[in-house]
């Protein structure tokens, strides 16, 4: 048997619990100590990289003042004579960023939780649907 000082509280209601330490065996999943009947909700944000967006509007800057300063250049010139500037930083900002954030949820929660982003009807136990006491406002 394992030994654990791990607790896991819930991030919707504030309950707690201890690892999930009853068996003897190693889970073969990927929810390790999480107890029984908990969940883990993964939930994954795209937004779009400040620093990305900055160097886009040097680009454009930088590719105007070219073309202001030698009268006659093609803009397409200019573009290509500025992104060989900032091939560097190009090449290392990413457009994105993807923000993670992973909560833990207790049993009596989870259809509650599953309800709050239209998947309730996925639940098998008609209980596990309704409203805990307590909902946070």
């Amino acid at each position: 048997m394992r030994l654990s000082s791990v607790r896991y509280v819930c991030d919707l209601s504030g309950e707690s619990t201890a690892a999930n330490t009853d068996s003897q065996e190693e889970p073969d999943d990927d929810l390790g100590d999480l107890p029984v009947g908990w969940a883990r909700v993964l939930i994954e944000r795209r937004t779009e990289n400040p620093d990305h967006v900055k160097l886009q509007q040097t680009r454009t800057e930088m590719v105007q003042l070219v073309v202001a300063e030698n009268e006659g250049t093609d803009p397409d010139l200019a573009r290509v004579m500025v992104d060989g500037q900032l091939a560097g930083a190009i090449a290392v900002t990413p457009r994105w960023i993807v923000e993670t954030e992973e909560a833990v949820v207790a049993p009596r929660w989870y259809g509650h939780l599953l309800a709050a982003v239209g998947l309730a009807d996925d639940v098998g136990d008609p209980s596990a649907t309704a409203e805990p006491e307590n909902t946070p406002a």
